[in-house]
């Protein structure tokens, strides 16, 4: 199902090597019939192209202009169209039909997807021979045509040397984005750990999905940096004990993810051991030991005790581990 948008923006569009448009179904009542049908899928499916090509059904055209759009009074099943291409044609195109609505109208719509495995060729012979046992048939502009199967390879073999660049930056753009969205999840895992620095005493029970990522949390880790190189950074005592008990509470899970970092990059996974050890050093704190939680806010010193070290080395891991996407 397209949205109307789509559907509008196909309708704008000419008969191409992509775009057909029929005024009435197909008739595929006897095998000879059926030809027409067969021949139009085979068309589109072996036409080289990267997007979707489609067939739609209740328009009609004329001189490059659609001079009426009256859509079809009723539909048949996809299957219907589905088992008569299993029955005559090998490999097999992957289409799909749909009804789409558009203007209080109904249309018939045909996606051929583009796939690699052609050429599609019938198998069976047809009343007339309309369609002929193997032959290969394309689009040219706006008609159904034959060609050799030389001139098919060939002109394949130009067409993926010329698209080659393309499909590799398309693949690269796509690995990005799933290393991205791999990254941002375990940063989400980490960003627990600095909202806990807020104090939250029921942080402890809160699952690392609900929280913010390192992204969104990146100006309050750089800003816990400054003031850690300034020695002006501060917490009570209830404050370490929420990042201690956070800490103990995801020290397991962020040692078993060490492996899925590493399929971001080395230098990503590295860090991440570098954060994981932080952590561990601070669960080995826990229980956290004071008699009366102190409101009093002490400064965080790198190296003056146990927690100081791990947590300052914590924040400096974290900061270093969402500039490397950055980077």
């Amino acid at each position: 199902m397209l949205t109307e948008k789509q559907f509008a923006d196909l309708l704008d569009r000419p008969e191409s090597k992509t775009m057909d448009f029929k005024l009435q179904d197909y008739d595929t009542a006897t095998p000879d019939k059926k030809a027409g049908f067969i021949k139009d899928i085979l068309a589109m499916a072996n036409t080289l192209r990267q997007e979707s090509a489609f067939i739609i059904l209740g328009v009609l055209e004329k001189g490059g202009r659609i001079i009426d759009a009256p859509g079809v009074t009723s539909h048949r099943n996809e299957a219907h169209y589905q088992q008569i291409i299993h029955d005559h044609v090998n490999p097999l195109p992957s289409f799909q039909y749909f009804e789409q609505c558009h203007d209080e109208k109904s249309f018939g719509v045909f996606e051929i997807h583009s796939l690699p495995q052609g050429p599609f060729t019938a198998t069976k012979r047809l009343a007339g021979e309309t369609v002929r046992v193997g032959a290969i048939y394309w689009r040219q502009g706006s008609m159904n045509a034959e060609v050799t199967p030389f001139n098919y390879f060939q002109a394949r073999r130009e067409w993926e040397a010329s698209i080659g660049p393309i499909l590799k930056r398309a693949q690269e753009i796509e690995r990005n984005d799933q290393q991205n969205r791999l990254h941002d999840r375990l940063s989400q895992v980490l960003g627990f750990l600095v909202e806990a620095i807020n104090g939250n005493p029921f942080h402890w029970s809160k699952h690392a999905q609900y929280c913010k990522s390192l992204d969104a949390l990146l100006d309050d880790l750089r800003k816990i940096q400054q003031s850690i190189n300034a020695k002006s950074f501060r917490l009570n005592a209830f404050q370490e004990k929420c990042v201690i008990e956070s800490a103990h509470e995801v020290c397991e899970l962020i040692r078993s993810l060490s492996p899925v970092a590493f399929q971001l990059s080395g230098e990503r996974g590295v860090l991440w051991l570098s954060v994981s050890n932080s952590i561990t050093q601070l669960s080995k704190l826990y229980p956290y030991q004071t008699d009366s939680v102190s409101t009093v806010r002490r400064v965080i010193i790198a190296g003056q005790d146990e927690f100081s070290l791990a947590f300052c080395e914590l924040i400096e891991h974290l900061l270093a581990f969402e500039l490397a996407k950055i980077s």
